[in-house]
């Protein structure tokens, strides 16, 4: 019920304008079982540009991300984050310059790890609100506690495919099973994204 709400809702916006702002009402549309969706909706129809400025920390902004698989969907390729000292999906910020968010993710996916041919899918495949933690540099806060809306997309390239990672921000690229992504980053989105890639790639054999 919530979802059919929230759905109504991004109706009156979807297919309004062409910029960033109404590209989240219309990733959001494709997403059927999140319940963050309204909390996202909420964020759009508050804040609007400010929605995913990424000095806007009350709650929070938008970010995306792009889970890279093998064609098969056997293997997932995580970055080694210097600054959180985990292993996640590609993804960051939106940027001057970017016109939607899927744009955006293909920019943060060739930067960081070197990949420049894939093929992504249109729509995003997960939504996921998260925690980013409080950064402090030389004694001095730079940004509080806050959370990241992540849209998220899946994209498809050969396992083969040659890999440079952003030596500022990233220690390591690697491949890892799907099956094992949430062993290996246990976080309930990786969960969740573990479970869809598996379904995915169930339904295609």
């Amino acid at each position: 019920m919530e979802n059919n709400k929230s759905n109504e809702r991004m109706a009156v916006y979807v297919g309004e304008n062409n910029d960033i702002g109404f590209d989240i009402c219309r990733a959001l549309v494709n997403i059927d079982d999140c319940s963050d969706k309204t909390k996202m909706l909420e964020l759009w129809e508050n804040n609007r540009e400010n929605s995913w400025n990424r000095l806007h920390f009350d709650p929070g902004h938008f970010t995306t991300s792009v889970f890279v698989c093998d064609k098969e969907l056997n293997s997932v390729l995580l970055i080694h984050h210097k600054k959180l000292q985990m292993k996640l999906q590609p993804g960051g910020h939106i940027e001057d310059g970017d016109t939607s968010f899927i744009e955006a993710g293909k920019r943060e996916l060739s930067e960081e790890t070197g990949i420049e041919t894939f093929e992504i899918e249109p729509l995003p495949f997960d939504v996921d609100i998260h925690l980013f933690p409080r950064k402090v540099k030389n004694g001095v806060e730079v940004n509080p506690d806050h959370f990241h809306f992540d849209i998220r997309y899946l994209a498809r390239v050969d396992i083969s495919t040659n890999l440079e990672r952003q030596v500022e921000e990233i220690d390591g690229i690697e491949w890892v099973p799907v099956d094992k992504l949430y062993e290996t980053t246990p976080q309930e989105g990786m969960r969740r994204v573990q479970e869809k890639l598996i379904s995915i790639r169930d339904s295609s054999q």
